[in-house]
């Protein structure tokens, strides 16, 4: 008997959740300031592919390298040795993508636009407040802890109610 079959409604909510998150907006060049190394338009491509990657549920598919050596670069963060360290670290269950929305929603965006993405981190944060991103992660989180924990209630139950 599969344990969690009893608690197939959890799947619905976790997708309900997902759903939600598919909020789109537009990034135009002329919103960014080019850098003496990249375009406005690259700016915006960034943007495009943050948002594209988030509404994903922090999909591999849409985490390329390209996306990855910028993204490590901004809000603060590091690279991690290769793509899927930075990966494993950030986006492989719920509770480490709660941190990764902390960290780009409390990091401060700053530096000279002509030499950073600031702007573009500015504009992603106001993306992620707006559709309440952060929350709607801690919600999946809960969700994915709750489903855990009624699981291993279950089985707990099985073993020693006989």
């Amino acid at each position: 008997m599969n344990i969690l079959s009893n608690y197939s409604f959890w799947d619905e909510k976790e997708e309900k959740c997902k759903k939600i998150m598919k909020i789109q907006k537009e990034f135009i060049p002329e919103q960014f300031t080019p850098t003496k190394w990249n375009s406005a338009e690259q700016k915006a491509k960034f943007c495009y592919q943050f948002v594209s990657f988030v509404q994903s549920d922090f999909s591999q598919s849409k985490f390329p390298q390209w996306f990855y050596q910028r993204l490590s670069n901004c809000f603060g963060f590091i690279a991690h040795c290769d793509r899927l360290g930075f990966y494993k670290t950030y986006f492989i269950d719920s509770r480490k993508k709660c941190n990764f929305i902390n960290d780009c929603m409390t990091y401060p965006c700053c530096g000279d636009v002509g030499y950073t993405y600031s702007d573009a981190e500015k504009i992603l944060k106001v993306w992620l407040s707006e559709n309440q991103i952060e929350l709607k992660v801690l919600n999946q989180a809960k969700l994915e802890t709750e489903k855990y924990e009624r699981a291993e209630l279950n089985r707990l139950k099985l073993k020693y109610e006989q």
